[in-house]
């Protein structure tokens, strides 16, 4: 240090420029933990926002993090300007483990409470860093409950990076602080574990996941089932499937639907019926109408299509809404040779309507076929579906 001050002697003696010597001066400070000799050159060679963090980043790395508040009183521009060099700096110390520096210069910050926005920015800087570097589960999750002062979100958006990187392990740990602070872990949390379960591990692991949803009081709902269980579990018998689902005390009301989406998704329309017929479970034919007209355009099955929809006395009140929702899916696929199997199986079936939808069902026909339907019977065939004493339509839900 004696000849680099000497050399700037020199350099001041001869005018050269000693602004980048001044600067490795002090970072030399810094890193030797020299405070008097550093402030002395900040005061007497001022030193740009951006080298005030070089050295701070100094001190962080060389075990003189406490003296950092020192060098970050001599910011000048605001700390909206700086924020993007302030999170660099935070970043770059937590990445080579130098925690304690980075907490400092957050600490620094979250004394002032004008900067609760900028505040965060540091905080989630600094806990995806530890999540990157994978940093104890316990230490991320001290940190992210440390910080909700200034951050509500820092243990969702722990989790969130956690589940992306596939911190398993972080991601249980944060779930049960989340619970201790009361917070509702939702079931799109479990959404990324359950593909990496898959992926990785396989079937045993998925149930694994939906006890641990279970266990934590944590809802097992239908898109989870449908879109993020089903498909990654064995349902060749889908059965047994059902009673696999039934034996973890998952209710049916809750098994059963998802399962038979699924299913209609895979133009299983067969199994569908299998197990409708096999089941007093209820069914919400609401949810079933989009993945039944996928199916039916994939396979072109109208008797179990038909089946299906008069299974249960309640499916004949969404006939009307199967067409509505037929009709507006790909028009150029479907014509009025395809309209009069359904309703002639409608017909075989013994299948009723209310005179509400059977109006707007002539409507819809009227308009999609036109004269086309001259040659049919099928509004005949539509006018035979009408019961006059049923008068609720599921058309206005």
């Amino acid at each position: 240090m004696a000849e680099a001050e000497h050399m700037v002697m020199l350099m001041r003696d001869t005018k050269l420029s000693t602004a980048k010597a001044y600067t490795e001066l002090a970072c030399g400070y810094a890193r030797l933990g020299n405070i008097p000799s550093l402030i002395k050159i900040l005061n007497d060679e001022p030193q740009s926002d951006t080298n005030l963090l070089r050295i701070t980043k100094v001190l962080g790395s060389s075990d003189n993090s406490r003296h950092i508040p020192v060098v970050l009183n001599f910011l000048t521009a605001p700390i909206s300007a700086n924020e993007p060099e302030i999170s660099k700096t935070i970043a770059e110390l937590t990445r080579t483990n130098q925690i304690t520096g980075a907490l400092t210069i957050i600490k620094f910050f979250s004394l002032n409470s004008t900067m609760k926005d900028v505040m965060r920015n540091f905080i989630n800087s600094f806990l995806n860093e530890l999540i990157i570097i994978k940093a104890p589960k316990t230490d991320i999750t001290k940190y992210a409950v440390d910080f909700m002062g200034y951050e509500p979100l820092a243990l969702s958006n722990v989790a969130e990076t956690a589940l992306k990187l596939g911190r398993e392990d972080l991601c249980y740990a944060i779930f049960d602080a989340m619970r201790e602070k009361g917070m509702e872990i939702r079931p799109h949390y479990y959404w990324p574990l359950l593909v990496m379960a898959h992926y990785n591990t396989g079937e045993a692991k998925i149930f694994a996941i939906l006890q641990s949803m279970k266990d934590a009081d944590v809802e097992v709902d239908f898109d989870t089932l449908c879109n993020y269980v089903y498909p990654y579990i064995n349902t060749a018998n889908p059965r047994i499937t059902l009673h696999r689902m039934v034996a973890m005390n998952l209710p049916n009301a809750i098994i059963f639907l998802p399962l038979l989406a699924f299913l209609l998704s895979r133009n299983q329309l067969r199994d569908v019926i299998d197990l409708c017929e096999n089941s007093q479970h209820k069914i919400s034919y609401k949810e079933l109408m989009r993945p039944l007209v996928g199916a039916y355009f994939d396979t072109r099955d109208v008797q179990n299509c038909v089946k299906l929809l008069t299974i249960r006395p309640n499916g004949q009140a969404f006939i009307s809404m199967f067409f509505r929702i037929l009709l507006s899916t790909n028009k150029s696929k479907f014509d009025v040779n395809d309209l009069q199997l359904f309703m002639k199986e409608f017909a075989k079936r013994n299948a009723k309507i209310s005179r509400q939808d059977a109006n707007f069902l002539r409507k819809r026909f009227l308009n999609n076929f036109t004269d086309l339907l001259k040659n049919t019977n099928v509004l005949e065939l539509l006018e035979s579906l009408v019961d006059e004493q049923i008068v609720e339509s599921v058309l206005s839900i």
